[in-house]
């Protein structure tokens, strides 16, 4: 799941850089015409910060099950190593 995560996580930006630079080049030609720009530029956003909290605040450990911070070798409370395909 965090192998998607990342995936979508990374689109999302590179769409919304794309948008940006929609919007920039439609501004620049005193071209007003953008909402559809905007608004995928806005759903962007929103799966950018969906996917921020739940990499920051979704992973738990397998044996205690406590939350983890992102990318952790070791659970800071039970002391467990955590692989990769163990995260939660």
């Amino acid at each position: 799941m965090r192998k998607y995560l990342s995936f979508v996580h990374w689109i999302a930006i590179a769409v919304l850089i794309i948008a940006w630079i929609v919007i920039g080049i439609h501004l620049a030609d005193n071209n007003y015409d953008f909402l559809t720009w905007a608004y995928i530029a806005l759903v962007c956003m929103v799966l950018i910060t969906i996917c921020s909290l739940i990499k920051a605040f979704g992973a738990k450990c397998p044996h205690c099950g406590k939350r983890l911070t992102a990318d952790s070798k070791f659970c800071p409370y039970c002391g467990k190593e955590i692989k990769e395909s163990e995260q939660a």
